[in-house]
């Protein structure tokens, strides 16, 4: 999956993935928002 890295908010990671925002967690984990 392509993933961009846009920034740090709230102990979350957020970035651009497939065509959809969402937000990976320090642990990982993608999901929707």
């Amino acid at each position: 999956m392509e993933f961009k890295f846009l920034g740090l908010k709230s102990g979350k990671v957020f970035g651009e993935g497939d065509d959809d925002v969402g937000a990976f967690t320090l642990a990982g984990q993608y999901k929707l928002e």
